[in-house]
C-alpha cells in the first residue's frame, strides 16, 4: 500500500497526467469515426469493423 502512497503523491506534486507516469492506456475518441489509443501493447487484430488492441496494464 505503501507504494501505492507514493505514487498518488508523485502524480499530485508533478502535475502531469496520471498515465504518462503510471504508463496506463488513454483511449481518446474524435467524432465518430476517430480514435486514439496511447500507450497500448500492440495491434491484436484489424479488420473492417472491429480493431483489438493490447491494453494489458499490470502492477505489482
Amino acid at each position: 500500500m505503501k507504494k501505492h502512497k507514493v505514487l498518488k503523491e508523485m502524480i499530485q506534486v508533478s502535475q502531469l497526467p496520471v498515465e504518462a507516469i503510471t504508463n496506463e492506456p488513454k483511449i481518446t475518441v474524435i467524432e465518430e469515426d476517430e480514435a486514439v489509443v496511447e500507450n497500448h501493447k500492440g495491434l491484436i487484430m484489424y479488420e473492417e469493423n472491429i480493431v483489438k488492441i493490447n491494453t494489458l496494464s499490470i502492477h505489482g
